[in-house]
């Protein structure tokens, strides 16, 4: 374990912690880490380990880069701003935080919204190192 976070009431455990390269379900022209190329991106920051870091990495890892692959990446300071313009069509893809407690509290409330939500296959799932 991690740490512990209370909402609501609710105790969450955090027992891991990651990066989320994500795009729309209904987004079929984003299926893999190279789709991401003229695509306009948003991170939370530039800084964040979970928002943006972690993202970077796997891109330069599938020889990319997080600065000239992508038509525009947009540092929001917020990762629910991240999700929800990639929800909202505001942006392509979305790199955000995943973390197991998370994980737990939306399916505590039942968010259908986060479901319309689809992952490229980073280099590591899909067999390239």
């Amino acid at each position: 374990k991690i740490s512990q976070r209370k909402v609501g009431g609710n105790t969450f455990d955090l027992t891991k912690f990651g990066g989320v390269i994500a795009a729309r379900s209904d987004r079929t022209d984003i299926q893999t880490l190279q789709d991401i190329r003229g695509k306009v991106v948003a991170a939370a920051s530039i800084s964040g380990l979970g928002s943006g870091q972690m993202q970077f990495r796997e891109l330069q890892r599938a020889g990319m880069s997080y600065i000239n692959a992508p038509r525009q990446l947009v540092f929001t300071s917020n990762q629910g701003k991240v999700v929800n313009g990639v929800l909202d069509g505001k942006f392509d893809v979305g790199f955000h935080p995943h973390r197991s407690d998370r994980a737990d509290q939306e399916r505590q409330r039942g968010a259908g919204r986060s479901r319309r939500l689809s992952r490229p296959p980073t280099p590591a799932r899909s067999g390239h190192r």
